[in-house]
Formats: structure tokens, C-alpha cells, sequence
């Protein structure tokens, strides 16, 4: 699918040809979705609000789904898997990842963090973990709920390595797993990940 100023239109992928088109798409929208259902999450900055619907892929045409437009809104971030949504709320007392299912609105998987845990964000979107008060680390796959990675901070360590801090990244490369821990206003950790 394309997203023109006349809408959003689809093409057969061969031959480039127009399978169909859906003018009351606005253009700035986000859209996403797998081989059957396309998602539109709309933004009206002017008055506020954010609308959900879905069409079917094949021909357009709308799907009645659940209104899952509070899953777009607030702080919490959020990345698509295809028709499966990773949600991750930080800003409330509650710190809770879920995976919701936004053709069913079923949640498929709930994690709520444990009290003064840290939730850790990773540069790949298919991993999302935490660090716990004591030091312990979990990453997940959270499509599938399997721990990738459980490790164990130094534990003579572990109070002085947590204090303050405010969030956590975890980086790899082909041989090592790091963990960057942020505390409020420290340059040195300044890590953005998308």
C-alpha cells in the first residue's frame, strides 16, 4: 500500500497496478498490519484525538474490530508485530508490558513489573526485559513470552549500580550483552531507542 494525497491505494506488486483505493484516509496516519488486515491509527493534533479501524489487505473493504485506540494514546510506548501489539506503560504506578491481539482485542500476554523494578528497552523491538530491585535481569521475546537472557547484576554492587535510575538499555554485539543503566539528566547514558 502507498499513502498519497488522494488517499491510500494499493498495488499489485508484479505489475504496479492499482487493486484498490481508499480516499477517506487521511494523510498523516500510521499504518501497519500483516498479509490480511491493515491497521490506521489517526491523529487529529487539532482537536486531540486518536481514532483505530481496520480494512482487510485483499480489497479494502473494513473489518470490525474492537476499539483498540486507547493502546495508541498517553506515554506508554508501543511496536507492531503484523496484528500482534507490544504495549509498554511506564508512567503509572503499575509498570506493565502486554501484548494485544488487535484483530480479537484479546491480550495474549501481560508482565507487570515488580515494585521499583526497571524496564528495560533494547534496540531490537522483539526484546523487552527488566531489572529488578535486586539486581536480577530478564529479557524476553515477547511475542512468545521466552526468556532470552536472565543474568545477575554484581551483587556487591547492586545497590550502587541501581540507585536512581530512571531506565535501562540493553546492547549487544556478536560476542557481549551490555547493560546501560540512565539515571535523570546523566549525559553519559543518553541512549534514544526507537
Amino acid at each position: 500500500c502507498l499513502q498519497t494525497r488522494d488517499g491510500l491505494v494499493a498495488l499489485e506488486p508484479l505489475r504496479g497496478v492499482p487493486l484498490w483505493k481508499k480516499t477517506d484516509v487521511a494523510s498523516r496516519v500510521q499504518i501497519f498490519g500483516d498479509r490480511e488486515y491493515l491497521f490506521i491509527v489517526e491523529t487529529d493534533s487539532d482537536k486531540g484525538n486518536t481514532s483505530f479501524r481496520a480494512i482487510r489487505a485483499l480489497d479494502g473493504s473494513a473489518v470490525k474490530v474492537p476499539d483498540n485506540t486507547e493502546l495508541f494514546v498517553g506515554a506508554g510506548r508501543w511496536e507492531v508485530f503484523g496484528r500482534k501489539l507490544l504495549r509498554m506503560d511506564e508512567d503509572s504506578s503499575e509498570k506493565v508490558i502486554r501484548v494485544v491481539d488487535l484483530v480479537s482485542g484479546k491480550e495474549l500476554w501481560k508482565h507487570k513489573l515488580p515494585d521499583k523494578a526497571v524496564m528495560v528497552r533494547t534496540l531490537s523491538k522483539d526484546r523487552i526485559g527488566q531489572v529488578t530491585i535486586d539486581g536480577k535481569v530478564t529479557i524476553w521475546d515477547p511475542l512468545t513470552q521466552k526468556v532470552i537472557l536472565q543474568t545477575q547484576l554484581d551483587a556487591a554492587q547492586t545497590s550502587k549500580h541501581l540507585d536512581k535510575v530512571v531506565s535501562a538499555t540493553l546492547l549487544e554485539d556478536d560476542d557481549s550483552v551490555y547493560l546501560a543503566l540512565r539515571r535523570p539528566n546523566d549525559p553519559r547514558t543518553n541512549t534514544s531507542p526507537s
